[in-house]
């Protein structure tokens, strides 16, 4: 796998973890989840979906930050000379 490979899975994944975020947080009130919307299928289906692309994410990251861990400090320093070189 390249770098870029890397960034672009990275991506896909993080945005799929955000979905099921989003309908995880849209199906709770005040940030928690009752008793009764835990017991719904489609609760159950997007805790499930989450956890599952999550769990992806998280060993995805593992992968990466130890095989491209110049590839990713490089660009870090690069993102952060331009936003302080701005002047």
């Amino acid at each position: 796998m390249t770098y870029q490979e890397y960034k672009t899975q990275k991506e896909l994944l993080t945005l799929k973890t955000d979905y099921y975020t989003d309908r995880l947080n849209g199906l709770c009130v005040n940030g928690y989840a009752s008793d009764e919307v835990k017991a719904t299928e489609d609760y159950k289906r997007c805790k499930s979906n989450f956890n599952e692309w999550f769990k992806m994410l998280q060993e995805l990251n593992k992968f990466g930050v130890k095989k491209f861990k110049k590839e990713i400090l490089k660009e870090r320093n690069e993102k952060r000379a331009k936003r302080y070189n701005r002047g």
